[in-house]
């Protein structure tokens, strides 16, 4: 696995690491209570969720090209399950009968890097396959793997217009928006950007907003890149190895965006 770099104070609020895979048909609302138990009292704040849609990384058509067709099957027993670390309150494990994530979520503590977020998802996602092959509703077919970085540059901090945006993220916004006529004023600038990771492993998704993080009553600009391909491919043939392109991948082209004075003042780790 290659290093990327690591910084004291990165604009980074929300990691997620995730697995999908097929429907386990036998998966009821009774397994969340028993999983819930095997990870013990450290894991706690049940929530109960709406379902995260199926996505696939084809290739042949439009990116994520969908085609309707009719289908009948059995409504879903069950949604999403969520689960909140009780000692750090920066972890989040999220299953359902087609997915499990685990998201780090910013707080006071230190992020960590991701070599100990990978190792603690593989261990927290191989206890989940174990505990469907005891319940015999297993094995877990894993069909996609899924990383996702949510970052926040606030108002007042990184900028004071959306004009600004081009001094710290001069790889996304141009420094010459379209002029505006009479007396408009430009308050938002979104981006939408889709790109295959060659050759046809995945697909690199980006997406920007205004929005606000946590309690923060400062607007930001929130940046969304989410990598997903595959498995079972030539060079990610597990979803460990599509995990670890999708974290190099991610991070790499939102370094290529940022300006150097930025990422200076991040305090990079040496």
């Amino acid at each position: 696995m290659s290093t990327t770099p690591t910084f004291e104070n990165p604009p980074i609020v929300e990691f997620v690491l995730g697995v999908q895979f097929d429907a386990i048909a036998g998966f009821t609302a009774a397994h969340f209570g028993r999983y819930w138990d095997r990870l013990g009292s450290a894991w706690g704040n049940p929530r109960d969720n709406g379902l995260i849609g199926e996505q696939f990384e084809r290739f042949g058509g439009s990116a994520n090209q969908r085609r309707w067709r009719m289908k009948m099957e059995p409504a879903p027993l069950v949604n999403r399950l969520t689960l909140i670390n009780q000692s750090t309150s920066d972890r989040l494990i999220q299953i359902q009968p087609t997915r499990f994530h685990l998201n780090w979520r910013k707080t006071e503590n230190l992020k960590p890097s991701y070599k100990e977020l990978i190792e603690e998802f593989e261990s927290k996602f191989e206890q989940f396959k174990t505990f469907c092959e005891d319940e015999k509703i297993g094995p877990v077919n894993v069909n996609q793997w899924e990383v996702t970085y949510v970052d926040s540059f606030p108002q007042d901090e990184y900028w004071s217009s959306p004009n600004d945006w081009h001094k710290f993220l001069p790889g996304l916004f141009s420094d010459k928006p379209s002029e505006l006529a009479g007396s408009l004023k430009m308050v938002k600038r979104n981006v939408q950007w889709t790109m295959e990771i060659e050759p046809q492993l995945g697909r690199l998704h980006l997406s920007s907003g205004i929005g606000c993080w946590d309690n923060n009553a400062h607007e930001s600009l929130m940046l969304d890149i989410t990598a997903r391909g595959p498995v079972n491919v030539e060079c990610t043939p597990t979803y460990r190895a599509g995990l670890d392109l999708g974290h190099k991948v991610a991070v790499g082209q939102f370094l290529a965006m940022v300006d150097s004075k930025t990422k200076a003042s991040w305090g990079e780790v040496k």
